[in-house]
């Protein structure tokens, strides 16, 4: 049986208090100092509700986990660590953690436990309890599988099915369509309103069927390729038929040397940074063109964007034209299809520039653009990454909103090397110029899914 996160560092002793739990680490040698910064900021913000049998025990364990994901990025050698058992030990805590906070919201529900066997959970997750063998994988996500949670953090899981739904034989269902039918896309729900903020009691959840996971993964769906590299201690179950091993163990296919994370980390640095990632701009600089932009839209209310947009000069530091290959721009960060009415656009930038003016930032766009930058540096240098990924400590600082200027220089240097090397990153990596789709349709008929074979 597997151990838990808290017997791998405190071999099942119970401690009253933080100090002696880390004076603990640090006497087994898996911790050399606890001066960092980080650590105490974590734990000078915790605050510990009066349930304290659930939120202190959780809380504990954040802890721990965060002092060792500081080991795993400062130097491991000092504690004669091996890495990869750092690494291991941080994931049996993260999945300690989700266990606690994902029986207890559940129990809020009356559910029970998050087992297989447990019939209210099938139903929880929108699954079928008599058609168990349909359930390939439940995976944590997110977070929860970054391991970068913090104490307000929400469970996300993903659900993997051999079908989907009443869709048995996936008659019409092609990995060359260019557009899914909409009774193939992923269902997906939460015990929380779209129009609330997300917290540590709620739970969201993905389920997908295998076809259609593989058709996300070959279209570069950021969501569906993170899950590959799920480590087996974040993975809730999977099915005897070890499917998802196999899309593991296979992942390379699906990767080229245009990788998904690429786009998406340059749209949310667009925005993280306001106007212009390259910062050639200075602040007031920037002001002074977006009031300028909007005196000139206002003056042309009623026409399309893309008509003023095409026909004026001098805002090249500040509009983005044809982002991410589509007929859009992006103005302050801020996107926009092209045929919209400039009406439309005004109040939005008016709301942008308060924002620049007031210095705001969106820290956890921040940490977004810190994982996927790195996720991408590891991928085209290394050919792989696990979870958690080198500077895991700084994206949960960035997402905590406890960032030093420290953190912030750090940030900019990183978006500076991204945005100009990631162009040879990808020429010199070890992938091939597009996903070996034939190596998945020939696997998906050999299992007898996805239109192939009836099942």
């Amino acid at each position: 049986m597997m151990p838990s996160g808290v017997q791998c560092f405190c071999n099942n002793i119970f401690f009253s208090s933080d100090i002696e739990l880390k004076q603990h680490v640090k006497e087994k040698h898996l911790l050399p100092t606890f001066s960092c910064k980080s650590v105490s900021f974590f734990e000078k913000e915790r605050e510990i509700p009066a349930n304290s049998d659930f939120w202190e025990h959780t809380n504990r364990l954040e802890l721990t986990k965060r002092i060792c994901i500081e080991l795993m990025d400062s130097d491991p050698k000092s504690a004669d660590l091996p890495l990869d058992h750092i690494r291991r030990c941080i994931r049996l805590i993260q999945k300690e953690i989700n266990t606690i906070k994902l029986n207890n919201n559940l129990s809020l529900h009356s559910i029970g436990l998050a087992e297989i066997e447990n019939p209210k959970f099938l139903i929880f997750l929108g699954l079928n309890p008599v058609d168990i063998h349909n359930v390939l994988a439940i995976a944590y996500s997110g977070s929860c599988m970054h391991c970068t949670t913090t104490t307000s953090s929400d469970i996300d899981l993903y659900v993997i099915t051999k079908n989907h739904g009443i869709e048995k034989d996936f008659c019409d269902f092609d990995l060359d369509s260019k557009k899914l039918s909409k009774k193939y896309k992923p269902r997906i729900h939460s015990t929380s309103s779209k129009f609330t903020k997300n917290t540590g009691n709620n739970i969201d959840v993905m389920i997908c069927s295998l076809p259609v996971f593989i058709r996300l993964c070959l279209n570069s769906d950021s969501t569906a390729l993170d899950l590959l590299h799920a480590g087996d201690e974040l993975t809730l179950y999977e099915s005897s038929k070890g499917f998802f091993s196999e899309l593991k163990k296979h992942k390379d296919t699906f990767y080229s040397k245009y990788l998904p994370y690429v786009g998406f980390a340059k749209s949310l640095i667009s925005k993280t940074k306001v106007i212009n990632p390259a910062g050639l701009v200075s602040d007031k600089e920037q002001q002074d063109q977006l009031c300028n932009l909007i005196k000139i839209l206002k003056a042309h209310y009623f026409d399309n964007l893309e008509n003023i947009l095409e026909n004026i000069e001098g805002f090249d530091e500040l509009i983005v034209r044809n982002v991410d290959n589509n007929q859009s721009y992006s103005i302050a960060g801020l996107k926009f299809d092209a045929r919209i009415k400039v009406k439309r656009v005004i109040v939005p930038l008016e709301k942008q520039l308060e924002k620049i003016k007031g210095g705001m930032t969106n820290n956890k766009n921040l940490s977004i653009v810190a994982r996927l930058i790195t996720q991408l540096k590891e991928l085209y240098i290394n050919g792989d990454f696990e979870y958690p990924l080198p500077n895991s400590s700084f994206m949960i600082n960035l997402k905590s909103e406890v960032c030093s200027d420290e953190d912030t220089k750090k940030m900019d240097e990183m978006i500076d090397e991204f945005l100009a090397q990631h162009k040879e990153w990808s020429e010199k990596s070890r992938f091939a110029d597009s996903g070996d789709k034939d190596f998945w349709k020939k696997w998906l008929q050999e299992k007898g899914v996805g239109g192939s074979k009836k099942n």
